[in-house]
């Protein structure tokens, strides 16, 4: 999974493995690890209570909640992504495309 933050907005792609695997567990997680002692940590979680996509910011973490209806419906259809905005915060989860202008990269493998 990966993250990139730019401005106002959130974007987390997933591999194909990836999306696969939240929707059987539920949650995905992935931390970078700054020093031995201190870790960012951001993940996403299907949830039977959420209404709507959010972004939720607590301590040294970064998690956005998808209703579980729409995350089964986006794992299994055609859709690239999932949109919301939370208050001027863009939030968008998307399928990892295969990247044609690197035909080496190793996540091409798993990519949609």
């Amino acid at each position: 999974m990966k993250l990139r933050i730019k401005g106002n907005s959130i974007r987390l792609r997933l591999l194909r493995g990836e999306v696969e695997a939240l929707i059987e567990k539920g949650f995905l997680s992935e931390e970078t690890q700054f020093s031995p002692s201190v870790s960012f940590y951001y993940g996403l979680i299907v949830s039977n209570d959420a209404d709507e996509t959010e972004a939720k910011f607590e301590g040294d973490r970064i998690m956005v909640v998808l209703p579980k209806a729409a995350a089964a419906e986006w794992a299994a259809g055609e859709d690239i992504g999932v949109s919301a905005t939370q208050n001027g915060l863009d939030i968008l989860v998307e399928k990892d495309l295969v990247c044609h202008g690197r035909p080496d990269d190793p996540d091409n493998a798993d990519a949609f």
